[in-house]
């Protein structure tokens, strides 16, 4: 083999039809670690799952996409055609194993065997050996020897693992041989993920149109020596899984032909310009931990991705979401739209690097602080699956990378914002991939226009998006736009803690809720009249709130309940289920919040937000003033009244 030559990475070709008509052996020096992809770690759990899967899809995409090349194998052929491998042992290990279990799937076992053991002054010997220890090796002979046998006792809730170590040929001292532990457990995952075809042995085999190629690059042919190799594999700092991924997604961009300047720019900047964003942004003294915000930064883009695209079901984009910290880089690189994936994540890092820094785009006093969020994203601060959080990271991520104008950045993110807090919670990855589907629709159709020009005139609703607050955030936008009182009344309303932007209670208060449905004069007239009556419910309904529900003096002997009891004769209350409940501070169907907001079906039927408003009109309530003496004097009157 000549330098740079193809190795073609079905065995039979490699071992049977060299270039020169002869064998080839292929060695695993001693000088090598134990095969490592079988072992029962997660890192390797996980190298193991992406290798397979990637192979799985290189054979169904066969023939139609064919030499697909797996890397540089490095080392040298020696005088007797022995391939001794200095770099390469455990990608040759895992197909040597899979070329033996889909011989024997295929029913072609016996030409398997045949290619692949020699004679040697009578004992059958395997051409694939592991000089690093002689049970490794005896285990390799006797696993080619006996293949058939085992094949045929193999049932079909039965591992190949299990049926190996009850062979009367299974020594003992083999369970305490670590990289014969490792080709056991690598078995058993490729029997689960091949067992489903027997047409895998007949596409590794073809040698006029490989499948699976690899590049030979012969080390002493080009200077190099084993002390090199020893050097560079010497047991030191492992790779991250950052690192991993960084080198994967770069050899990917080769792969794909992508464009030079994008290839270049993320491979320089993810080295320098933007680490030091991350470097800056890192929790503790702790050096690696900025590494691991890197690849949390990739996989939330990535997860986001996948939810606004309709071609991924729901079902992965929840499994990416609960593997999150460990996405199987095998499902990054193939996703099908890798490449738009990472220019993304180029566009938006190279958007928010400024310096060393983190640049921000809005004002400090806006309520949505992107650098906290950000920060959050990166740390993957949550005890949860964050849908929220990521729905907001996407709205804002997705403004920067579709290059929107960022004079209306801060408008749209205040109106996504308010949306995605009118909803108590997000439940299920239905409710998210919906609702960022919505967000990426609404911003597309926008066509870089600014939102408040564009939501007001949109008809229809959006899946996942509250369709109650969708109408409250079309009626502000039309007060901002025709009076510059009524946007600061209005940005200053939304930054109380507990409503998080949702005002509908005091819209409905001031007559605004129909503003829509009046005509361009009527419109006029009200937004000009109504602002005094709107002012006035604020300023006697935000008292009897904090930030996370009921103020301490409304609270406190159930007062705020005790006054609307008095003057609704209990039916303010809210049902859930089939009983009848007070409210409670944060509960997603009978919060303070659910009542004020007056879309639910027990507003449309009975009208219970009213009792809301007589109370704060009752010439006896002051907002500044639950003192028990007030409540007893509502609860008086109505007494009396009654």
């Amino acid at each position: 083999l000549r330098s740079y030559d193809i190795i073609l990475a079905y065995f039979i070709v490699l071992c049977k039809q060299s270039l020169s008509e002869k064998d080839y052996h292929i060695e695993i020096p001693k000088l090598q670690r134990d095969y490592a992809q079988g072992r029962r770690t997660e890192a390797a759990k996980e190298i193991r799952e992406n290798f397979l899967s990637q192979i799985k899809e290189y054979l169904h995409k066969y023939p139609s996409q064919s030499r697909n090349t797996l890397d540089f194998v490095y080392g040298d052929v020696d005088e007797n055609k022995k391939l001794i491998l200095l770099d390469g042992q455990q990608r040759l290990t895992t197909l040597f194993l899979l070329h033996w279990y889909t011989a024997l799937k295929a029913g072609a076992y016996d030409e398997f065997k045949s290619a692949m053991m020699f004679d040697d002054e009578g004992n059958q010997k395997s051409k694939f050996t592991y000089n690093t220890r002689e049970s490794s090796n005896d285990f390799c002979n006797a696993l080619l020897k006996n293949g058939q046998v085992v094949f045929e006792r193999l049932s079909d809730n039965k591992k190949i693992s299990v049926v190996l170590q009850d062979q009367t040929w299974f020594l003992i001292n083999w369970k305490n041989d670590l990289t014969i532990q490792s080709m056991l457990v690598m078995l058993d995952a490729i029997q689960e993920k091949f067992s489903d075809s027997s047409d895998y042995y007949a596409k590794l085999t073809d040698k006029e149109n490989p499948c699976i190629v690899f590049n030979f690059f012969p080390m002493k042919s080009q200077g190099l020596t084993d002390e090199l190799y020893i050097k560079m594999n010497s047991r030191g700092r492992e790779l991250t899984r950052f690192e991993n991924l960084k080198s994967k997604m770069l050899g990917k961009l080769d792969e794909l032909n992508a464009d030079v300047a994008l290839r270049d720019d993320f491979s320089h900047k993810i080295d320098t310009d933007w680490i030091d964003v991350f470097w800056n942004l890192r929790v503790g003294d702790k050096v690696n931990h900025f590494d691991t915000s890197l690849l949390n930064f990739f996989e939330a883009m990535f997860v986001n991705k996948c939810a606004a695209d309709e071609s991924v079901p729901v079902e992965k984009v929840k499994s990416y979401i609960d593997a999150f910290g460990a996405i199987p880089f095998y499902e990054i690189l193939t996703y099908s739209d890798f490449v738009s994936f990472v220019t993304d994540c180029d566009i938006f890092l190279n958007a928010i690097s400024e310096g060393k820094q983190f640049k921000t785009f809005f004002s400090e006093s806006f309520r949505y602080n992107e650098k906290k969020s950000f920060t959050a994203i990166i740390h993957h601060n949550f005890s949860d699956a964050a849908y929220r959080e990521r729905i907001l990271f996407f709205a804002y991520s997705y403004y920067i990378t579709t290059r929107q104008n960022p004079s209306y950045f801060e408008h749209w993110m205040r109106v996504i914002e308010n949306l995605m807090q009118s909803v108590y919670s997000f439940d299920n990855p239905t409710e998210f991939c919906n609702a960022i589907k919505s967000v990426k629709g609404m911003l597309d159709s926008a066509q870089k226009q600014d939102i408040y020009a564009y939501l007001p005139t949109v008809k229809e609703d959006f899946t996942g998006i509250d369709k109650a607050q969708l109408s409250e955030e079309k009626i502000k936008i039309l007060l901002i736009r025709n009076n510059a009182d009524w946007e600061n009344t209005i940005l200053s309303a939304e930054e109380q803690k507990y409503f998080k932007g949702q005002l509908s209670f005091a819209l409905s208060y001031a007559g605004l809720s129909t503003l829509f449905e009046k005509s361009s004069d009527e419109q006029k007239t009200l937004i000009s009249s109504s602002k005094t009556k709107f002012d006035d419910c604020i300023a006697k309904a935000f008292p009897l709130f904090g930030n996370n529900g009921l103020s301490e003096p409304a609270k406190k002997d159930a007062r705020l309940q005790r006054a609307l009891l008095s003057i609704s004769n209990g039916e303010y209350m809210m049902s859930i289920g089939s009983n009848w409940s007070f409210l409670i501070d944060n509960h997603r169907d009978i919060s303070w919040k659910n009542y004020l907001k007056g879309d639910s079906q027990q507003e449309n039927d009975r009208n219970i937000r009213k009792w809301f408003f007589n109370l704060i009109d009752d010439d006896l309530y002051n907002p500044n003033d639950m003192s028990l003496s007030i409540v007893y004097n509502i609860l008086c009157k109505c007494s009396v009244g009654a």
